[in-house]
């Protein structure tokens, strides 16, 4: 009998072939596991961000000095987001009512940083914030003591508690293949979907 002491030329591309099939499917799925992962971090780094400033903007109403409430600004262009302490400068540094603030209206200049971490915070790589739906969210400032909740989607008019519907954070890979929406209410509660 004659026996065998090495794979043919066949087995061995067989086998190869079946290798890279198997290391390109790890490799795909691993890359949109790791955008899916990213887009829930950021999800949930954005609605902390929200109820932070919502809960600063409680603790604002007992402390003298602090700013006349807390937000968070959606820089689309840049595709970033911060944390801000509303300090208008078109009052002469006085907290006017939130009726004046929505009438006047809150400027980039109004909008101070609460501290260097939680300003101009990049979306994670692979991520982008979506921009064309009319109910895209571009700034929401709680205004103690209740706190009220005013809410801009284009970053110049403002509604006090009364926009037509919630407002919408759209989050997206850059790939297209996953999203995420973060929807703040007239009342500022924070729910994802």
């Amino acid at each position: 009998m004659h026996s065998r002491s090495g794979f043919t030329l066949i087995e061995m591309l067989v086998v190869l072939s079946i290798m890279v099939l198997f290391s390109t499917i790890v490799i795909l799925y691993g890359h949109a596991g790791q955008s899916t992962v990213a887009l829930s971090v950021e999800e949930a780094n954005i609605s902390q961000l929200i109820l932070k400033a919502k809960g600063l903007s409680i603790n604002t109403y007992s402390s003298v000095g602090l700013g006349c409430g807390d937000g968070v600004n959606f820089n689309f262009a840049s595709g970033t987001y911060s944390l801000f302490v509303y300090s208008p400068s078109w009052n002469g540094n006085v907290c006017p009512s939130y009726a004046s603030t929505t009438a006047h209206g809150i400027s980039l200049a109004d909008m101070q940083p609460y501290d260097t971490q939680s300003w101009q915070q990049p979306m994670a790589q692979g991520l982008i914030m979506e921009t064309s739906s009319p109910e895209a969210l571009a700034d929401i400032l709680f205004y103690p003591p209740e706190p009220a909740t005013l809410i801009s989607r284009d970053g110049q008019t403002w509604f006090f508690s009364n926009p037509p519907q919630d407002s919408n954070i759209y989050l997206q890979t850059v790939t297209g293949n996953s999203s995420a929406t973060i929807s703040v209410s007239p009342t500022g509660q924070v729910s994802v979907q």
